[in-house]
């Protein structure tokens, strides 16, 4: 290997770049960075701190610290330290450490470090470590390490494990771990594992597993396999299956198959399955097969419907949801508006019987809508709705909406006051 050559001062960089230097000591006075500006390669050694402009290449190496600017292409080996900004694409190896800002583009191998804002965009290999902000772009494979924070994107591969917080979106792949908190969203595919909780949203399918806790909502696919605990809620579709427990809420469809337990409550759609235990609350609907214990309420729905065990039923075959008056005695209107709650979920809503959510910051969630009352409002009282419904079937349950919207604002108004 060529013997480096050192350079103190800007003008000594410049003329050994001109010779055609390719290995240097770049060492300023007081910790000073002096530019590259050069179409050519150069490796830096020991403690160089350079900035890295236009297209210049540079391999860091040791521990040296290189701000990479414009579309200049970095390397970095060692314990170096990157700064990339611009539309700068960083290699880092080793322990090196990249923060990447603006659209920078830094590709992650070994045990490197990259902390990841603004657009710029990361790809994880092997054991690296990304802490992904802003609206920044990651995608992770191998045993890398992701942890994902306001509106950033990861697609996680291989043994990756993201750990997600505020809005952050994940896609989840292969053999991937996720813990997804606050209002981030994953979509699980493979044999990935995901943990939700807070308000967190999980679309799961194939085979992943996903245990959702706190308030997270998870949709089932596939083979998935869901454990849901606390006031979790879960949509279970095609032929996954779902533990239930504490509080939590699962809507089963296809050939779903459900395990509720403690005070869960389980709507049964299609031709799903459910073994309901404890105190656990099932509404039975369409050719469903359920279950029931001895201290387990089956509200039946449809005639349709194969019951099993001795759970106690009530026929709500003849009742008519879409009558407000019905309606809210069956929620429970009188009662529901409460301020120490931290959110409001009612039942029976849509013309397709979505449940209804309110959070604290005023937006509604019914089935794939999401909007303030206001919104909701302008939806009712239109023609088009997401659910296509015709004119006859939008009259009958518009009344039912619209009380729903009256709720909602009930209950901002008593949040509001309790606020003060």
């Amino acid at each position: 290997m060529t013997t480096p050559r050192r350079v103190t001062t800007q003008e000594a960089l410049d003329a050994a770049l001109a010779d055609g230097a390719t290995d240097l000591i770049v060492d300023a006075p007081d910790g000073a960075c002096l530019e590259i500006r050069h179409d050519g390669f150069v490796r830096l050694w020991d403690s160089s701190r350079v900035v890295a402009r236009d297209s210049s290449h540079v391999v860091a190496r040791g521990s040296s610290r290189v701000v990479a600017r414009d579309s200049s292409h970095v390397e970095a080996w060692g314990s170096s330290h990157v700064e990339a900004w611009g539309s700068s694409h960083v290699e880092a190896w080793d322990s090196s450490h990249v923060e990447a800002w603006d659209s920078s583009h830094v590709e992650a191998w070994e045990s490197s470090h990259v902390e990841a804002w603004d657009s710029s965009h990361v790809e994880a290999w092997d054991s690296s470590r990304v802490e992904a902000w802003d609206s920044s772009r990651v995608e992770a494979r191998g045993s890398s390490r992701v942890e994902a924070r306001d509106s950033s994107r990861v697609e996680a591969w291989d043994s990756s494990h993201v750990e997600a917080w505020d809005s952050s979106r994940v896609e989840a792949r292969g053999s991937s771990r996720v813990v997804a908190r606050d209002s981030s969203h994953v979509e699980a595919r493979d044999s990935s594992h995901v943990e939700a909780r807070g308000s967190s949203r999980v679309e799961a399918r194939d085979s992943s597993r996903v245990v959702a806790r706190d308030s997270s909502h998870v949709e089932a696919w596939g083979s998935s396999h869901v454990e849901a605990w606390d006031s979790s809620h879960v949509e279970a579709r095609d032929s996954s299956r779902v533990e239930a427990r504490g509080s939590s809420r699962v809507v089963a469809w296809d050939s779903s198959h459900v395990v509720a337990r403690d005070s869960s409550h389980v709507e049964a759609r299609g031709s799903s399955r459910v073994e309901a235990r404890g105190s656990s609350h099932v509404e039975a609907r369409e050719s469903s097969h359920v279950e029931a214990g001895r201290f387990t309420a089956v509200h039946l729905w449809s005639q349709r419907v194969t019951l099993t065990g001795e759970g106690h039923i009530i026929d709500m075959t003849a009742v008519d949801l879409t009558e407000v008056k019905t309606w809210h005695a069956y929620i429970g209107a009188d009662s529901l508006v409460r301020p120490d709650r931290d959110q409001m979920v009612v039942g029976h809503v849509s013309s397709q019987d979505h449940e209804g959510r309110l959070g604290k910051d005023g937006q509604i969630v019914i089935g794939c809508f999401e909007g303030n009352v206001a919104k909701l409002r302008k939806l009712i009282e239109g023609e088009h709705w997401p659910s296509h419904a015709d004119a006859d079937r939008r009259a009958k349950y518009r009344p039912r909406i619209l009380a729903f919207a009256d709720l909602c604002e009930r209950q901002l108004a008593a949040w509001a006051e309790a606020a003060k």
